[in-house]
This record gives C-alpha cells, structure tokens and sequence, in this order.
C-alpha cells in the first residue's frame, strides 16, 4: 500500500508499483517514464503535468484520478476502468485505451491527440479508429 506519499517533481523512470493499492499520491510532475502499475488500484492520486510515457496501466483502475496535462504517449491502459478520472490536456498520442471501461467521449476528447490513441470502436468519438498503428510503432 502507497498512501499519502509526495513524489512531486522526482524522478521514478521505470518503478515497479504494480498489483499495488495507492492513494492520496501526489505524482504531479515526475518522471515516471517506463514505470509499471499493472492491475493496482489508485484513488484520489494526482499525476498533474507528470511524464508517463510508455507506462503500464494495464488493468488498473483508477478511482477520481487525475491526468490533466500529463504526457502520456505509448502508454497502456489496456483494460483500465476510469471511474471519475480526467485526462484534460494530456497527451495521449500512441497510448493503448482498447479495453477500457467508464470513460466516455466527452472526457476522452479532451486529450491532446486523442484521435492518434489507439482505442475500440465505443471510443471513436467522431473521428475514426487509427489504420492498424502498432502500440511500439507511434512517433514520439
């Protein structure tokens, strides 16, 4: 269990938390590149304007969560649910949404470069679905 932790401003590039419980995390602006939460489950945690490129979020579920203008290219949320969580202004270029449960167009549109994730067909949004780009194939 992670609770009540201030990483604010760090550097944790490739940390392990997965399969974890975290809450009342404060992750806004760290380095969390390459880190792996696989399966956790996080409430009330912030990662504000963190870097998360290629992180694991596969099959985590997140709980008033928030990701507003976080970078979070080639990341994998792969089967997450986002129970009241925010990605405003986050850049989700290449990152994985297939699979993801309770969020919807109206929250997911308002990420930078939402229509260049890759995503299922509930998550068109209007625009349309990317041609078969690979998860490790996205330009940076």
């Amino acid at each position: 269990i992670v609770n009540g932790a201030d990483f604010t401003g760090g550097f944790l590039g490739g940390v392990r938390f997965n399969n974890r419980r975290i809450s009342a995390v404060s992750f806004d602006r760290t380095d969390l590149s390459e880190a792996n939460f696989d399966s956790s489950k996080i409430f009330r945690t912030s990662f504000a304007e963190a870097y998360l490129k290629n992180t694991d979020f596969s099959s985590t579920k997140f709980y008033n969560v928030t990701f507003v203008d976080a970078v979070l290219k080639k990341a994998s949320f792969r089967g997450a649910s986002f129970f009241k969580t925010r990605i405003d202004g986050a850049d989700i270029e290449g990152a994985d949404f297939r699979g993801v449960s309770l969020l919807n167009c109206e929250r997911f549109t308002k990420a930078k470069n939402w229509q260049l994730a890759l995503r299922d067909e509930s998550l068109i949004c209007g625009g349309v679905l990317p041609d078969t780009i690979e998860h490790n194939e996205v330009h940076n």
